[in-house]
């Protein structure tokens, strides 16, 4: 647990003084009920209420900013831009409800700097400067805020016009703002600061309104240690459920592991006997191939010596028909040329033979390699698919021998709302803007 300010008969206690890590469960319980376990708001939101008469310029005025240009977007918040220019700026009617249209509109920094303004220029005007530590907290820029605050307490008690309901709503507001800030945001605050603007806050501070401060700011605080307890409790429960989804998983990855690794035991083998096979009938066939080969080039060259010595006997033939044959043809001359002629017919049939034993062959290897590389490949995919599925697991059973975590978004939306300042003090616009139109009827 984290630092905490006491309520005893209505008077304060240093917020400073830390709480024990164990509390008897008397303590603890008369802590929970302290504050009814929700800080009250207090009505009415708006503090001071615009003072009658006020001129047609400024109702219009304000009507456009909180109804015509109220709802967010780029063309309202353009013309309440322009409507807001031209508006008269002599009370802080116009200015408030501007503050509260840049809010509604989600333009926080326009807000605080007109906040600023009426703060400076309306002295009797409460709205400003609490509308300006509301938004300097709800921006992270704590000591701003709570500088702001100290430096409220002379403005309220030399206020003429703040009525009792007033200040009431301004100590309410102040007490859960110092609540926020020794709790939730407390090791984000400078803790010298805010106990000096506790002090010049509360200092001669009257019994009732001392005990709504009081009451306001330990509500707060009483409010951020329950949602600790349950922030602790609701991470442990689910962490709790993460290591029961964990622990099924990683038994079911290793239920997958145990039948990837079969699966793998069993294509290892077979994909070394296709290969295996591949190779062997592909290297029989190359065996073939080659004599095949061989034996077309020594046909061919048979084939072309015959057609060189058939050449010269056309040529002698030639030459005798022209007459230019010294003597005549040996004997047998015409049975040689019929024999060349065969010859050379069957080392070409023979050739022939070779070349489609040679194309059969080929495409027989061809064939063998696409058997092969299809039933092989489709193994090798196979296997490829089981080790990629093995190391997946083995990534997700790494993650979760980690140890069980909450996912990062979760814990940060859980951390996010625990220390958020609307978890303690969400200032309702809506309201906030009808009190404003109803005030200046």
């Amino acid at each position: 647990m984290r630092r905490i300010s006491n309520v005893v008969k209505g008077l304060p206690l240093k917020f400073s003084e830390k709480m024990p890590k164990s509390l008897p469960l008397v303590i603890a319980i008369s802590i929970l009920t302290l504050a009814s376990l929700e800080p009250v708001v207090a009505a009415p939101q708006l503090i001071s209420p615009p003072t009658a008469p006020v001129s047609p310029e400024t109702k219009l005025a304000v009507r456009q900013l909180l109804e015509a240009d109220w709802r967010r977007g780029a063309e309202s918040k353009s013309r309440a831009e322009q409507v807001f220019a031209t508006a008269p700026h002599g009370n802080p009617d116009v200015l408030v409800a501007y503050a509260l249209n840049r809010i509604q509109q989600g333009e926080t920094d326009q807000a605080i700097e007109v906040a600023e303004e009426i703060r400076l220029r309306f002295k009797e005007n409460f709205d400003g400067p609490m509308l300006e530590i509301w938004l300097l907290a709800l921006t992270n820029k704590y000591d701003d805020a709570i500088v702001r605050m100290r430096s409220l307490k002379p403005a309220i008690d030399q206020s003429k016009t703040l009525s009792p309901i007033g200040k009431a709503e301004v100590y309410s507001r102040l007490g859960r703002l110092v609540g926020y800030f020794s709790g939730p945001v407390i090791e984000r605050v400078d803790g010298q600061l805010l106990q000096a603007a506790v002090d010049k806050l509360t200092g001669g501070l009257e019994a009732e309104l001392l005990n709504t401060f009081e009451m306001q700011r330990a509500a707060v605080v009483t409010k951020y240690e329950q949602l600790t307890i349950q922030q602790v409790g609701r991470k442990n429960r689910e962490i709790a459920e993460v290591e029961a989804v964990n622990k099924a998983q990683q038994g079911q990855l290793e239920k997958d592991n145990s039948m990837l690794e079969q699966t793998e035991a069993q294509i290892t083998p077979r994909l070394n006997a296709l290969n295996d096979q591949a190779n062997l009938q592909l290297s029989q066939l190359q065996q073939q191939i080659s004599a095949a080969s061989s034996s077309l080039s020594a046909a061919n060259r048979r084939a072309y010596s015959v057609e060189q010595e058939l050449a010269y006997l056309y040529f002698d033939l030639y030459a005798a028909e022209q007459g230019r044959l010294v003597g005549r043809l040996p004997l047998g001359f015409y049975s040689r040329i019929s024999q060349t002629e065969y010859e050379l017919r069957r080392l070409r049939n023979e050739a022939l033979g070779y070349a489609n034993q040679l194309t059969a062959l080929n495409n027989e290897a061809s064939a063998v390699r696409r058997s092969y590389s299809q039933q092989i490949g489709q193994l090798n995919s196979e296997l490829k698919r089981n080790t990629g599925a093995q190391r997946r697991n083995q990534k997700k059973l790494g993650k979760i021998a980690k140890g069980a975590k909450l996912a990062d978004g979760k814990v940060s939306a859980m951390k996010h709302r625990i220390a958020g300042l609307k978890t303690y003090d969400n200032l309702s616009v809506e309201l906030y803007r009808q009190e404003m139109l109803d005030a200046i009827q």
